[in-house]
């Protein structure tokens, strides 16, 4: 599952994780800030049952660093999830 300029990642994880099949990857594209919110992610991670994978590094045609981070599900991700809607956003995990 890919998502693109979806949101902080702990919240797009949120999203995505439940909709990925348990052999998939989950894949967030990101700017500059990339290293940060994966850090901020480690608690959303665990809840979610998803491993941090890889953070692939690339250069569009702007200056700025993209990258995209790769995560795959452990296990299945908990039925209560996501949350309702705009519960993410409101209180990240």
């Amino acid at each position: 599952m890919l998502s693109r300029a979806l949101s902080p990642l702990p919240i797009a994880l949120e999203y995505m994780a439940p909709f990925t099949h348990p052999t998939g990857r989950l894949l967030a594209m990101k700017g500059q800030k990339a290293d940060a919110e994966i850090a901020q992610s480690k608690r959303a991670m665990k809840m979610l049952k998803v491993n941090f994978v890889k953070k692939h590094l690339f250069f569009v045609e702007t200056e700025n660093e993209t990258c995209v981070v790769e995560l795959m599900p452990v296990k299945e991700t908990p039925g209560m999830y996501p949350r309702s809607v705009g519960t993410a956003k409101q209180k990240p995990l």
